[in-house]
């Protein structure tokens, strides 16, 4: 009995932390990357006026140096942040706090980091994605635990890409694109998400009549998936409420009340399947009735 009480116990705190079940935790915050003081400030989603901040990542240990960018992870509870300064990507849990070290650190020549500006994270391809503004103009895309001196997966690099001194990026994880913002030509470029090397984009949105004008962010909205169209829908509810309701509603009535009210020693089911109707509850009650009878037979029979 014990045991159980454990184990539901468990299960209780496993859906309530989000452990091992696949959901995230909706923290309901507002993160903020602060260039010039080397920190991350954490705020409560509808905060306004002048209120300090929830928790702040920042000191020697965070690695933090003129962060740029950050993309939240709800999925893994991870925070991942570009630090312009030392061409480096640092990643630290969702609830971190004060002065702490990193859980893990991108950084060094193999990663061909150079002043990294925003990033994504892709949970459904586990990817991060990242815009370097310099060293040719780049859009390099890591592992998502990707950690120390490691080289990236796919580089978009070269003068067909359209890239310039991109800034930032966007991952649409439902029509497999990306999406950068590029400052200075004033344009959006957009490729294929597994666009590698020196590729031209799929689309460019630039021009006089598009009203960009030094673009530095971007954000997606996908649409929703498609109402089911009424021919399909008028058919299936047809068929389906009708054979649904005739089998259903016969086979049940047949054969639970066949064996039910058919006497047992007239006709047996087959294998005497039909004998053994109680679960082990009414085995129990059964056994008791029994017993109480026989008590009573005893005591009438004694004098």
């Amino acid at each position: 009995m014990s045991g159980r009480v454990l184990r539901a116990a468990s299960s209780i705190a496993a859906l309530l932390l989000g452990v091992g079940s696949g959901t995230a935790w909706a923290q309901d915050e507002l993160f903020v990357p602060n260039n010039a003081g080397n920190s991350v400030t954490v705020y409560a989603r509808t905060a306004n006026g002048n209120v300090a901040p929830m928790r702040t990542i920042s000191g020697a240990a965070t690695g933090l140096d003129g962060p740029r960018g950050l993309a939240v992870d709800t999925v893994n509870n991870e925070l991942i942040v570009t630090n312009s300064n030392i061409n480096s990507i640092t990643v630290y849990a969702l609830t971190a706090n004060g002065n702490v070290a990193p859980l893990r650190t991108l950084a060094g020549a193999a990663t061909g980091l150079n002043n990294p500006q925003s990033l994504a994270v892709d949970t459904v391809n586990n990817e991060l994605v990242v815009a370097n503004a310099f060293g040719g103009s780049s859009i390099r895309v890591y592992t998502r635990t990707a950690n120390g001196n490691v080289a990236p997966l796919r580089t978009l690099v070269g003068a067909a890409t359209g890239l310039n001194s991109p800034w930032g990026l966007a991952a649409d994880t439902v029509n497999n694109e990306l999406a950068v913002v590029n400052p200075g030509l004033s344009s959006v470029t957009v490729y294929a998400r597994t666009a590698n090397g020196n590729v031209a984009p799929l689309r460019t949105l630039s021009g006089a009549a598009t009203g960009l004008n030094g673009p530095a962010f971007l954000a997606i909205t996908t649409a929703a998936a498609p109402p089911t169209p009424t021919p399909t829908s008028t058919p299936a509810l047809t068929p389906t409420s009708t054979p649904t309701s005739t089998p259903t509603s016969t086979p049940t009535a047949a054969p639970t009340l066949t064996p039910t009210s058919t006497p047992t020693p007239v006709a047996p089911a087959p294998g005497g399947a039909a004998v053994p109707t109680l679960d082990s509850w009414g085995l129990i009650a059964l056994s008791v009735i029994l017993a109480a009878l026989g008590i009573l037979a005893i005591r009438k029979m004694s004098p």
